[in-house]
């Protein structure tokens, strides 16, 4: 398993180098997406920056005498429908993506599941910000509590995000012990036969690849991409069960620079088809910082810095009953 996460990581940084040096090896004067016309009420020449080698996050933090040296940072509210990959529950998250020094950053996200159970996630990363592209790696911790037992769990992930498409790779490893079981029901019969239940549930290893595309590019102008459109296969090992291969495809609507609404939609033969709506609402602090500094950087290319990391948040778990008995007995 550990091979095959090899094997997958080095494939997908082969993948975003190229990817990114054919970026950067493009002329993007003439592209909105990543003119660097960084502050309000105020215009630059595009070649102005051209020596720059790349931007960093403390170039998009504000210096206003008032509050002193703020974050740029983003909070977020959502909520997730029941039904998804490997989680039946709906839950509200509650998350913080800040900017720490230079291109590091740290996110923060609570989970608070329908059923009364809770997940979070801890992680951090950096975004290298060039004028054509941004480069992107992370690392999280997962935790899950269920029913059953508690999860936990190492997240990898790298990711591509350019003008006209995105690349995003991710690898979880699984913490500790993958299954438990709940307690055994003995049902006993005359001739002295009996039959035994228990209910499993187990964890993962896993991987996946996205593709996205921005239908309508975020410029610097202050435009919003409308919809987003991103799809990719994953992989799913469990030490108890045989591996398997499935689909995602995710449809993202901003509805303004603070709301946006997603849908998403997965398949595999283990979870079948399921769907789920995801409301989201955003806080730019940076933002509300800004209205006390003219020189907001906010409105600028440097806002898709800020952009959350899509991965699976939650940990995804299988139940499996099983019977055994002391006859001859047919078991579903």
């Amino acid at each position: 398993m550990l091979n095959f996460l090899k094997r997958t990581f080095h494939i997908a940084i082969t993948f975003l180098l190229s990817f990114a040096s054919f970026a950067n090896s493009e002329n993007y004067e003439g592209d909105p997406c990543f003119a660097p016309n960084f502050y309000q009420g105020d215009s630059y020449p595009v070649g102005d920056f051209q020596s720059e080698e790349s931007l960093y996050f403390e170039d998009f933090q504000t210096n206003s005498s008032n509050i002193g040296t703020a974050l740029a940072s983003v909070g977020y509210l959502s909520y997730t429908s029941e039904r998804g990959l490997g989680i039946n529950s709906g839950y509200t998250t509650l998350g913080l993506f800040a900017a720490i020094k230079d291109d590091y950053f740290a996110d923060f996200r609570f989970h608070l599941m329908d059923n009364g159970k809770y997940a979070f996630n801890i992680g951090g990363g950096a975004r290298y910000l060039s004028n054509s592209y941004i480069l992107g790696a992370n690392i999280y911790y997962d935790y899950r509590e269920t029913s059953y037992k508690n999860y936990h769990q190492l997240g990898l992930g790298l990711e591509f995000l350019g003008c006209s498409y995105d690349i995003r790779a991710n690898a979880y490893i699984p913490l500790g012990s993958t299954r438990s079981s709940s307690h055994t029901c003995i049902y006993e019969y005359d001739g002295g036969y009996f039959a035994l239940n228990r209910d499993f549930e187990y964890s993962f290893w896993g991987a996946d690849l996205e593709f996205g595309v921005p239908i309508s590019c975020k410029t610097c102008a202050g435009d919003i991409r409308y919809f987003y459109l991103a799809a990719g296969p994953y992989y799913l090992k469990s030490d108890h069960t045989s591996d398997f291969w499935g689909g995602r495809f995710r449809l993202i609507s901003y509805v303004n620079e603070y709301i946006r609404l997603e849908g998403r939609l997965t398949y595999d033969h283990v979870f079948k088809t399921r769907g789920q709506g995801v409301v989201t609402l955003e806080i730019p602090f940076e933002q509300i910082f800004s209205l006390f500094n003219c020189n907001s950087l906010w409105s600028g290319c440097s806002s898709c810095c800020f952009d959350p990391i899509f991965r699976n948040e939650i940990i995804p778990v299988q139940d499996h009953c099983r019977w055994e008995c002391n006859y001859n007995c047919i078991i579903d």
